[in-house]
């Protein structure tokens, strides 16, 4: 079964030194204040229904801008992130 996801933000920082690549919300549900966000990996996307708008200031803020802030940042996908073993 499908499951729709309406997305509304990427490169997420999550403050831990890594970025989660998009957050949405269930469609078609949108924006509920009793819901959480969700966090998605470019993973779990197998097909994208509507891109949306753009144009060349967001293509040059995606390509150059955002790539090079989180570069320089040093922030890296959760996708590679190490799994946290807690020992108690």
């Amino acid at each position: 079964m499908d499951f729709f996801v309406v997305l509304s933000g990427r490169r997420v920082d999550l403050d831990n030194g890594h970025y989660m690549d998009y957050i949405g919300h269930g469609y078609p549900f949108g924006l509920r204040f009793d819901t959480s966000p969700l966090f998605l990996s470019n993973l779990l996307i197998k097909r994208v229904v509507s891109e949306g708008y753009s144009d060349t200031v967001d293509e040059h803020y995606c390509q150059e801008a955002l790539r090079k802030d989180y570069l320089d940042a040093g922030l890296i996908s959760s996708v590679y992130a190490e799994e946290e073993v807690n020992e108690d």
